[in-house]
């Protein structure tokens, strides 16, 4: 699938996040259903994320699936921030994807 781009028009920033979703997955194949609908993925926890994380913030994703909470909280936190998650597989390789391995988004272990 092609990289879904997306920049958010909230009220005092916008934040950009990139997605490459893999609809082989069935988890990442749910998240591009709720994104090709116009809507958020689990909408209550990433308006909740939006309205709660600042840019120089920092982070945590526990459990992080498929890594859109994860690329979402980066986007949030901005550069001045950190963003760390849970080691999972697709996470590591949605980062990877993007170049983001070494840019605010350290692992925890």
């Amino acid at each position: 699938m092609a990289v879904i781009d997306i920049v958010l028009d909230l009220p005092d920033r916008r934040p950009r996040i990139l997605l490459d979703l893999d609809d082989s997955h069935s988890n990442e194949r749910t998240i591009t259903g709720w994104i090709q609908g116009g809507r958020f993925y689990e909408p209550d926890v990433s308006l909740a994320l939006t309205r709660l994380v600042r840019e120089g913030d920092c982070a945590v994703d526990i459990g992080a699936n498929a890594g859109f909470f994860t690329i979402l909280l980066g986007a949030l936190t901005g550069p001045g921030g950190c963003c760390r998650w849970s080691r999972k597989l697709y996470v590591g390789a949605a980062l990877h994807k993007f170049g983001l391995e070494q840019v605010n988004t350290p692992s925890l272990r």
